[in-house]
């Protein structure tokens, strides 16, 4: 009985120990499903959470990654499971991620950081990561990284920040600007231009506007508020110009543009700008006089201004082109064919193709001289100036502008002038005289016409330079050229040059050439101008007539010496023989051994006789040879000698010879006989010049020409020369009649020299030096001027 109860008893138990098991694994059933359910809400919210979750192993790969990261990354999870995390994140990042991985595994510490990552399509993420260290089950440390993708939040601040400085480079201020539903104003949004259009920060008027408001110009204020309440009405564009008063009184105009947008709340709030144009309005006050002074200006200077549109061939003429050519307004069309219709016919042509090579831009500008037909059927010439203003989108020419003047006396003076200058060259062609300009400062030699033809070159050819002169001259000549230049460019008068050139066809020409220094307004140099002549028939004429004087002076020395020597021998022949027959009688008396003492005093007194009566007639013709009486007038010495060295500049040339002066000024003026003093110089120039004819050929030629005050108020003249001087054995026969060292001439020059000095109450002499050379002086007695009597310049 006992073992059956405790059977059931033991059977009882059970059951209840099964039902609490049953009830124990419903338990754990619900529990397994919550559990269940939880995992599954957790993989859900890990999964598609909006953040990404991986996780990393110490070696920084991913060891766990969600759905949203892979999104995040454009990556399939496989690909990414065990990556390195490193490869993913962008070059310019990698460095600091690796400092901060190192010490997140050393500190164990929660941070966050922005990184950048490279994603599937090649883009660019940005993200913000929170990452922290934790331990795993294998004593291995993980590291679980929460990570958002911010990609738009950083376009929007780079967008805002590019915004700003875009804002901060704008000429003016950017603004937002609202009128709230009671009528209080503020700018929610201004750049920093602000603080240089209205001298207020920001901050200042971003609750209140109204100390923006009290910069308004008083005057404008009014207009101002005026379009701001129209604008807030109609939603129209607010577009207005006033001004400001700066802190310092300054005033400034500016320029606000904005849209209005209306708002929820009742608000207006604009969007716009603000610029300065403080600049700009000066210049349009400058430009409105300067249209006032051009205005002015044109109708001033009498232009005529058109206006012609090219497209539509309408045009505009002002008054004064009208009433340049006698019409008036209802005369005219606004048509381009009205100008055109009026061009002289020969003129059309040529405006034609000058208007079409400006419009296709061979020209810079459009200028042409034409004819008009005037209202009385007459002409005028006109100077037409223009230029385009404007293309269509296509650039063909839209509007062309210009100004017409009246030319017409300017043309008529040009008129005139060229047919002076047609006549002037024909003179100069006949005369053979040509002009020439030298611009000191440029150099540029002008020529006129009959100048190319005198030197034989083209204007094309030549260089006009004065170098291109000297390539004409014989070289011979170039010294004394040069010379005579210089002293022209420094402004002393000169007198003509006479020098040679060679002409293309190998002749000789010889040139007299004359010149003069011109001043501009302040006394400087200019220009050098004067003109030429051709004088080689001149020149050959005086030679040959040079040649033929001195045969004719030669022949007639020979007759003058061949009369004397007759009448002296028909004169002292009747005397002579009684000399004879005197002296033949004394000496026969002399011989008798008892000479007759008395008559032969008798005979030796006829014989005195007969001789006195010889050297009566010797002293008579030689009176008559050399007359005391001579045409002298008053003469200036030192011209004397430039005209006698003028006549003779010819042969000092042929022979290479210099010709020195030192010729004192201010000289007294001496009482002569002006051709003998001329003949005595030439003289000694000769003889100097004959001198110096066999001259080594490497020794300079030179003759000087000295004049001179002595202290006795007598006048002395000096001619030397550096040839081979005289010879000690002919030194005392060198002024003697008829004696001469050359092969030719008959001694006669230096002897005629010294009678007229001696006649002239003056001296002859002279010294010299063998191999060194010779100088003959003379003097003359200078004259105090009587008013009365006649100078000769």
């Amino acid at each position: 009985m006992a073992d059956s109860k405790n059977k059931e008893k033991l059977f009882h138990t059970l059951e209840l120990h099964q039902i609490e098991l049953e009830i124990q694994n419903e338990e754990l059933r619900r529990t397994q499903i919550a559990l269940s359910e939880s995992h599954y809400r957790y993989v859900d919210l890990y999964e598609f959470s909006p953040n990404g979750y991986l996780t990393l192993t110490r070696e920084g790969r991913i060891a766990k990654i969600n759905l949203s990261g892979t999104r995040i990354f454009g990556i399939e999870r496989e690909a990414l499971i065990n990556h390195l995390f490193t490869a993913l994140v962008t070059v310019k990042d990698r460095d600091h991620w690796h400092i901060l991985f190192m010490k997140l595994m050393r500190n164990e510490e929660v941070f966050s950081a922005e990184l950048s990552f490279q994603v599937g399509d090649g883009s660019e993420c940005h993200s913000r990561l929170s990452c922290r260290l934790i331990p795993a089950n294998d004593q291995n440390l993980l590291v679980r990284i929460n990570f958002t993708d911010i990609t738009e939040n950083k376009l929007l601040e780079e967008s805002l920040d590019r915004l700003q400085k875009i804002a901060s480079q704008v000429p003016g201020v950017v603004y937002q600007f609202r009128v709230r539903p009671d009528g209080s104003c503020c700018f929610p949004y201004a750049s920093e231009g602000l603080n240089n259009v209205h001298q207020l920060s920001p901050e200042e008027v971003r609750e209140d506007a109204s100390k923006l408001f009290s910069r308004f110009h008083p005057e404008d204020s009014d207009g101002i508020i005026e379009v701001m309440r129209k604008s807030l009405q109609d939603l129209s564009l607010f577009s207005h110009e006033y001004r400001v008063i700066d802190n310092d009184g300054t005033e400034r105009w500016l320029f606000s543009n904005s849209v209005p947008q209306r708002e929820a709340d009742g608000s207006t709030l604009w969007h716009g700008y603000t610029s300065d144009i403080t600049e700009r309005k000066r210049i349009e006050k400058a430009l409105q006089e300067s249209e006032f002074l051009l205005k002015f200006a044109i109708e001033g200077a009498n232009f005529g201004v058109w206006d012609c549109n090219l497209q539509t061939r309408q045009a505009t003429y002002s008054p004064i082109w009208l009433a340049m050519l006698g019409y008036s307004q209802e005369d005219i069309l606004p048509a381009h064919q009205e100008w055109l219709d009026r061009i002289h016919p020969d003129d059309q042509i040529t405006v034609a193709n000058i208007m079409q090579e400006y419009l296709e831009g061979q020209t810079e500008i459009y200028h042409v001289e034409y004819r008009l037909r005037c209202k009385d059927s007459s002409y005028k010439w006109i100077l037409g100036r223009g230029m385009l203003v404007s293309r269509c989108k296509d650039g063909k020419p839209l509007r062309m502008i210009g100004t017409h003047t009246d030319i017409t006396e300017r043309k008529q003076i040009q008129e005139a002038s060229r047919e002076k200058e047609q006549i002037l060259s024909q003179s100069q062609r006949i005369g053979g005289i040509g002009s020439w300009s030298l611009n000191v400062t440029t150099g540029y030699l002008t020529w006129s016409d009959e100048m190319y033809r005198i030197f034989g070159v083209s204007p094309k050819t030549f260089g006009h330079t004065v170098t291109a002169i000297n390539a004409l001259m014989l070289p011979d000549d170039l010294e004394l050229k040069n010379s005579w230049f210089n002293d022209c460019l420094k402004g002393i008068t000169m007198q003509e040059l006479i020098f040679r050139i060679r002409l293309p066809d190998d002749s000789i020409r010889f040139i007299c050439s004359s010149g003069k220094l011109q001043y501009d307004t302040m006394n400087k140099p200019l220009r050098l101008v004067g003109s030429m002549q051709d004088i080689t028939s001149r020149k050959y004429q005086e030679q040959k007539s040079r040649r033929h004087l001195k045969r004719l002076s030669h022949v007639a020395r020979l007759s003058l010496i061949e009369e004397i020597v007759s009448g002296i021998a028909r004169e002292v022949d009747q005397p002579l023989d009684a000399i004879v027959a005197y002296s033949g009688v004394s000496l026969n008396l002399l011989e008798a051994a008892s000479p007759d003492l008395a008559k032969l005093t008798e005979v030796i007194q006829k014989t005195q006789k007969e001789a006195l009566r010889v050297g009566q007639i010797i002293h008579k013709i030689m009176k008559c040879a050399n007359p005391n009486v001579h045409h002298k007038v008053i003469s200036n010495l030192n011209e004397l000698i430039q005209k006698s060295v003028d006549l003779y500049l010819f042969d000092l040339k042929r022979g290479n010879i210099t010709i020195l002066f030192e010729l004192e000024d201010d000289l007294p003026v001496v009482n002569v006989d002006i051709a003998q003093i001329e003949l005595v110089i030439i003289n000694l120039i000769e003889n100097s010049v004959e001198a110096l004819e066999n001259s080594p050929a490497n020794q300079q030629r030179k003759i000087s020409i000295y004049s001179r005050l002595l202290f006795n108020n007598r006048l002395e003249v000096r001619v030397k020369d550096n040839g081979s001087g005289i010879a000690e054995d002919q030194k005392q026969k060198i002024l003697m009649p008829f004696y001469t060292t050359k092969t030719e001439g008959m001694g006669m020059g230096l002897s005629i020299s010294r009678s007229i000095i001696e006649a002239h109450d003056g001296n002859l002499y002279f010294n010299s030096r063998h191999e060194k050379g010779s100088s003959f002086y003379f003097t003359l007695p200078t004259h105090i001027v009587d008013p009365k009597i006649r100078t000769v310049d």
